[in-house]
């Protein structure tokens, strides 16, 4: 059965201008089948968009989980890549934290750093897997 669920990642990341720049996503997974899900839903990475329409992919192994989310930034298509590297010896700062980076339109580092799965946001996400199965 396909599998579908929603998420949100966000923090603040220094870009290579020196400052700090707050960054979210909220994206919605769609299984395609062997561990690789279809992502869209909206990113905001300030300051440059809020709520730019989202499209990327989530691959899903046992040993890592890696994001792409493409968003329309200045210039073209910009990038906010990052994995999670599960580990037994501490399963909630593994798979909450996702170190990213967001590149522009060229390719070019704009920032990088932690973005989080917040606790709060637990019952929305695991209602979403519970909602989010199809037959």
């Amino acid at each position: 059965m396909p599998i579908r669920f929603s998420e949100t990642m966000a923090g603040t990341l220094r870009g290579q201008d020196g400052g700090e720049h707050a960054i979210s996503f909220t994206v919605t997974a769609s299984d395609e089948g062997r561990g690789m899900f279809r992502l869209a839903g909206t990113t905001s990475a300030a300051p440059w968009v809020h709520d730019a329409p989202s499209t990327g992919v989530l691959v899903l192994r046992p040993r890592y989980l890696r994001y792409r989310v493409r968003f329309a930034g200045p210039g073209g298509d910009w990038i906010i890549a990052g994995e999670k590297l599960p580990r037994l010896h501490a399963p909630i700062r593994t798979m909450t934290v996702l170190p990213v980076q967001v590149h522009d339109a060229v390719g070019t580092l704009q920032a990088s750093g932690n973005l989080r799965f917040s606790l709060r946001d637990l019952p929305g996400f695991a209602w979403s897997w519970a909602t989010g199965w199809r037959a």
